[in-house]
């Protein structure tokens, strides 16, 4: 992945999937620096875990993908009320066989 390529496609609107250990120090120093000149708006990250196993497990692990991410952000200053986390299992699987079967997706909205 491209440094800054998560911040560019969150500002164009676009949805992105990453896993944590694909996130740059880059990535993350832009997504901070992105969401305190914008403190209107609202990162959510969506968990997903898509693996053949009860669903109630993969919906409580896949937000627990998505709070970790969110405590990291935390850590480095961003306001919790700019972070929403949800986890959805296996409800959305990949269609892309290159696309993780661990992974979170980033959607910036306004509130």
């Amino acid at each position: 992945m491209v440094a800054g390529s998560l911040v560019a496609a969150l500002q164009a609107g676009e949805r992105t999937v990453h896993t944590a250990e694909q996130l740059s120090t880059a990535d993350i120093n832009g997504l901070i620096g992105l969401l305190r000149d914008q403190p209107n708006s609202v990162l959510m990250l969506v968990g997903h875990i898509d693996q053949p196993r009860v669903s109630d497990k993969n919906r409580a692990d896949s937000l627990q993908l998505a709070d970790a991410l969110k405590q990291l952000l935390l850590a480095r200053g961003v306001a919790g009320a700019q972070v929403e986390t949800f986890g959805v299992g296996s409800v959305a699987p990949a269609y892309d066989i290159k696309t993780p079967l661990r992974r979170v997706e980033w959607l910036l909205r306004s509130r």
